[in-house]
């Protein structure tokens, strides 16, 4: 096995987040979320019964925010996410 490219790192930054931001902001399982992929522009989000698209920009903005700025960047993300509940 070898070495993570910087794409693939990047990706499991990215689904980390969603993941984290779904279950402390919305109290819900993790395992909800059966499918986390970044494609070329958007990061594809599914769970059992819906799919979303959210664009790359959102979760770019939030790691390279730095400090307090970071709190603020992860609104995008949140709204994305609540429509899939």
């Amino acid at each position: 096995m070898g070495r993570r490219t910087p794409e693939e790192t990047r990706e499991m930054k990215y689904e980390k987040l969603v993941k984290e931001i779904w279950g402390k902001e919305f109290n819900l399982a993790k395992d909800e979320l059966t499918e986390v992929f970044m494609g070329k522009h958007f990061m594809t989000i599914k769970t059992s019964g819906k799919q979303i698209d959210s664009h790359r920009s959102f979760f770019d903005n939030y790691f390279f925010a730095v400090g307090g700025e970071k709190s603020t960047k992860t609104a995008p993300i949140k709204k994305t996410l609540e429509q899939l509940l």
